[in-house]
């Protein structure tokens, strides 16, 4: 996968399960470096990691926060 660029903030993008890492504490879900404007994906990327870029124009971390209308705010439950 490759990172996601500063323009990808305000872009939706999808969860990936990978494995966890006990060493780092590192989360085994992640964000899809694929981003698009649909509204199906869950989450938003609302901002980029600058402390861990990996070029001038790649960031490997980013913040996300739900969209509405997914599993967060569902009322029918699992």
């Amino acid at each position: 996968m490759a990172d996601l660029a500063i323009t990808d903030i305000g872009a939706n993008v999808q969860m990936v399960d990978n494995s966890g890492s006990t060493t780092t504490g590192n989360s085994k879900i992640a964000v899809d470096d694929t981003s698009a404007t649909t509204n199906t994906f869950p989450l938003r990327v609302v901002d980029v990691v600058t402390d861990t870029k990996t070029s001038s124009t790649a960031f490997p971390e980013v913040f996300v926060k739900w969209c509405a209308g997914h599993q967060f705010d569902n009322t029918t439950g699992v």
